[in-house]
């Protein structure tokens, strides 16, 4: 289950980290949320790295630090909507929503691992035909 509080601790930049990628992303009052990736150029060597991402199913762009980003796959456990509190059913939809729009990438990213920006927008692509037939 995510950390309940708000607060997060500061550590390291992600090993590894690179654009593409599907993480979990930290806002304060909201949940961690599925997030892509977008760039992380010159962020390794800043002195106060930045990463910039794309959340999931909301397509909004947010500069995070390292301490508030965890890899998708590094936490499965926080896939389980019923261990995580929303502040509204509308919230809920939209986190449920991201999660099926970043599993979907994670798993093309997985089958074309050359590709992954190919990867993410056929993931985008499904979510957003998905999102029309509904």
């Amino acid at each position: 289950m995510p950390p309940k509080r708000d607060a997060v601790t500061k550590d390291a930049f992600p090993e590894g980290l690179q654009r593409g990628d599907i993480v979990f992303a930290k806002i304060y009052g909201f949940p961690w949320w599925p997030s892509v990736v977008r760039g992380v150029r010159h962020a390794y060597e800043a002195e106060a790295p930045t990463v910039r991402v794309r959340f999931s199913a909301d397509g909004t762009n947010y500069s995070a630090t390292p301490s508030t980003l965890e890899r998708l796959t590094d936490k499965p456990e926080w896939t389980d909507v019923k261990n995580i509190k929303f502040k509204s059913p509308t919230i809920r939809k939209k986190w449920e929503a991201a999660l099926a729009e970043a599993q979907v990438a994670l798993a093309l990213a997985l089958a074309l691992p050359l590709a992954p920006t190919l990867a993410l927008t056929l993931a985008l692509t499904l979510a957003l035909t998905l999102a029309l037939t509904l």
